[in-house]
């Protein structure tokens, strides 16, 4: 490689990444904005996403989810499910988090949701947090806007 491929290289990164930084900080999730959550495909929660929002979410058996256990992990609200999953979500104005999980991998828990980035946090129990924008009219996963 000669020397002047290097700096045009060099300069077409930095070009991109450039394009990529004033993307990330100026972007921002506007308008009604709905949080689904879905367990094995169907819909079973769903909320605006406001700014004063503060819930903990939990999915499970209805055999754990004793008054006992939702008093230990703060859970506002329970939806019960057959299988014997475990997944509490947290959902704060500012952004969505998967709190705990008993899933094999727990990559899910490394997941989030904030109105600046707006991935799926993704379960292997079947469990999935996505976000719905109105203003596009369609679901946002990994950055992509779905339309319907």
């Amino acid at each position: 490689m000669k020397k002047a491929d290097i700096i045009t290289i060099a300069i077409v990164f930095l070009i991109s990444l450039s394009f990529y930084i004033f993307y990330i900080t100026t972007y921002r999730i506007k308008g009604d904005v709905e949080i689904l959550v879905y367990y094995q495909g169907e819909i079973i929660y769903q909320t605006d996403w406001e700014e004063d929002l503060d819930l903990v979410l939990a999915i499970g058996s209805e055999d754990y989810w004793t008054e006992e256990h939702k008093e230990e992990h703060g859970v506002d609200e329970v939806i019960h499910v057959d299988n014997d999953i475990l997944n509490i979500v947290q959902i704060t104005g500012r952004e969505i988090n998967m709190i705990e999980a008993n899933c094999k991998n727990k990559y899910c828990l490394e997941m989030n949701i904030t109105r600046k980035l707006s991935t799926a946090i993704i379960c292997t129990n079947g469990v999935v947090v996505m976000l719905s924008v109105s203003e596009y009219g369609g679901t946002i996963s990994g950055g992509i806007i779905w339309w319907k």
